[in-house]
């Protein structure tokens, strides 16, 4: 996380060294912190009031009888860029800091969880944090039906055959009444739309799931973890 920070502030070392349309310097600037503003909201999103900061610095036009990089307020606003991106990296190095300090949620969720996913979440890398777990769970889930029915399958379709209501291999419930038949497939259905929803890579992609997104996936993934637990799978 703070490598991709310091990598935005190198970035911003190299606006204003060349013009837009031969006489406009500020087009750089404003594209530049339109890229830094979408990562430090993917990233760090709830520090608003710095990103937020970050979003208001006033680029304006200051001289207008000159046409080069001096004709604008440029240094001014990198420098401005600079000190709000430098706190954010000294706060992310402060653990006294870290976000949600008051509550440690990693001791809420399952070990095998905080296990696949704690380093890439506190990275930044919340895609991948979730996509870990998914991976683990299909992979778990996999060798079990693989062991007792001898077959491969794979995401949706072994989730559909695992946990079927009818003839499951895994079973989550008394099947011998309608509700339990019908706690089955409810669970059938939460494991399957995991895979299709969100492990899925096209799925995926489209999710850009920041810090508060993430941290709800990683909590869907743990009571994932918990079922199979409870069924003696792991």
């Amino acid at each position: 996380m703070i490598e991709q920070i310091q990598r935005r502030i190198q970035k911003l070392n190299e606006v204003g060294q060349i013009s837009f349309n031969g006489n406009d310097y500020s087009f750089g600037f404003n594209t530049w912190r339109s890229g830094t503003l979408t990562l430090l909201r993917r990233i760090l999103p709830i520090e608003k009031e710095l990103i937020e900061q970050l979003k208001n610095i006033s680029l304006r036009r200051v001289d207008y009888e000159n046409s080069d990089v001096t004709a604008y307020n440029l240094d001014a606003c990198k420098n401005e860029a600079k000190e709000i991106l430098q706190i954010l990296i000294e706060t992310i190095d402060q653990p006294s800091l870290q976000r949600d300090s008051s509550e440690n949620y990693w001791d809420l969720l399952h070990p095998r969880v905080v296990q696949l996913s704690k380093k890439r979440f506190e990275n930044g890398l919340f895609a991948d944090a979730v996509s870990a777990c998914l991976r683990e769970i299909n992979v778990i889930i996999k060798e079990h039906v693989r062991q007792a029915i001898g077959q491969e399958i794979d995401g949706a379709p072994l989730m559909t055959r695992a946990f079927s209501a009818n003839n499951p291999i895994i079973q989550l419930a008394d099947l011998s009444n309608e509700s339990g038949r019908n706690i089955q497939l409810g669970y059938m259905k939460i494991f399957e739309g995991a895979m299709i929803g969100i492990r899925n890579p096209k799925a995926h992609a489209n999710l850009y799931p920041d810090f508060n997104k993430s941290l709800h996936l990683l909590f869907i993934s743990s009571f994932m973890f918990i079922k199979l637990q409870e069924s003696g799978i792991i």
